[in-house]
């Protein structure tokens, strides 16, 4: 019985962060997922699994595990999002920043 009610957990927890997930690999927009809080959670899910077979609890095995593997794809798409984005602002500068540099020559 116990075991059943962690199970329905892990379904409604993993189905509200698959959907959020789902939304975010659709987009392929990854800059409103914050890179910390995503380490967070792989960090958390990994060790949800070792204390899942230490104590040989399977709802927490599940749930670690389908964490892990939905987080740790999402955690390199990110890194690789915020490495493009930061190869592209250095490539163009601000239009500010160009104006600015415009008008000095100018003067």
């Amino acid at each position: 019985m116990v075991e059943g009610i962690g199970i329905v957990a892990v379904i409604v927890t993993s189905s509200a962060y698959i959907w959020q997930i789902a939304i975010q690999l659709k987009s392929a927009d990854f800059k409103n997922i914050n890179l910390a809080i995503q380490c967070l959670v792989l960090i958390a899910s990994c060790l949800w699994v070792i204390y899942g077979i230490s104590t040989e609890n399977q709802a927490l095995m599940i749930m670690g595990s389908l964490f892990t593997s939905i987080t740790l794809p999402v955690l390199v798409f990110k890194i690789q999002s915020d490495l493009k984005l930061m190869k592209h602002k250095k490539k163009h500068q601000p239009i500010q920043s160009r104006y600015d540099s415009l008008r000095k020559e100018r003067l």
